[in-house]
Formats: C-alpha cells, structure tokens, sequence
C-alpha cells in the first residue's frame, strides 16, 4: 500500500477519533490524569491531520476528499475505529498502544513515499511527529 500525503490525513483523522473516543470513555482511580492525557493526544493527532490535508493540497491533489466518507476508503480496510465503551485506564492506554503503533507504521509507510518524491521538509517533519509519538506510545503510555 502506498500511503501518500491525502491517506496520511485519513489515518490521522482516524487515529484522532479513537483517541477521543477513549479520551471521554475512559474510568478509574486516576480518571482525572488519563482523561486529559488523552485529550492532549486527540489535539495532537487533530494537527497531525491538518498538516496531512494541508500538504496534500499543497503537493498531490486539488480538493481532499469528504473525510466522512473515510471508512469507505479502499486503504483503510484493516484499520477498525474503537467502539465506544466504558474502559478502565490500563485497558484504555492497552488500546492507545495498539492504535498508536498503527499509527507508526503509516508514519514509516509515508515517510517513504515523501523520501521517494524528494520531499525533505516534509520528511523533516514526519520524523518530528513520528518521534512524539514513539515517545508516547511506547514509553509513556505502559506507566497508567
């Protein structure tokens, strides 16, 4: 699968709404802390879309598609959205981790397409939010 620019803003959007689908559906002792954490993931991965749509725009396409209709998209076939339902933090942040590393994978999968097109600022800046989130996914996240 090739993962331009306008599938990168798809994935982010969808990475986006499962975070705030945890964000407002997690429970427990520390709800507090967890259910800002993840609100500062939603924003985050909220930029990270419109960088996506922005430079897509800017270098591939005319007009992005209706991000409503994403989950008829051909390329998305294997990511499935989170159902919203009431988790306990651990389960929460179990889910973040699964997600998170999809996510990292489509960053890695159009980091390439962007080095084969001779992109480099944009290269620059896929390995600035990769490395925000391999932080996050794979360091922070566990300690909940």
């Amino acid at each position: 699968m090739i993962m331009t620019l306008e599938n990168m803003a798809g994935i982010a959007f969808l990475f986006r709404n499962d975070l705030h689908c945890l964000h407002h559906n997690v429970k427990g002792k520390s709800f507090a802390e967890a259910h800002e954490k993840f609100g500062e993931y939603y924003d985050k991965a909220l930029e990270n879309m419109d960088y996506f749509s922005e430079h897509a725009i800017m270098k591939e396409i005319d007009v992005m598609e209706n991000f409503s209709d994403i989950n008829e998209w051909e390329v998305f076939d294997t990511w499935k959205p989170l159902k919203a339902k009431a988790l306990e933090i651990s389960d929460a942040f179990d889910e973040f981790i699964d997600c998170g590393n999809d996510y990292l994978d489509a960053l890695d999968m159009c980091r390439e397409y962007c080095e084969d097109e001779g992109w480099n600022d944009i290269v620059s800046d896929i390995d600035s939010i990769r490395a925000y989130w391999a932080v996050e996914v794979e360091y922070k996240a566990p300690r909940y």
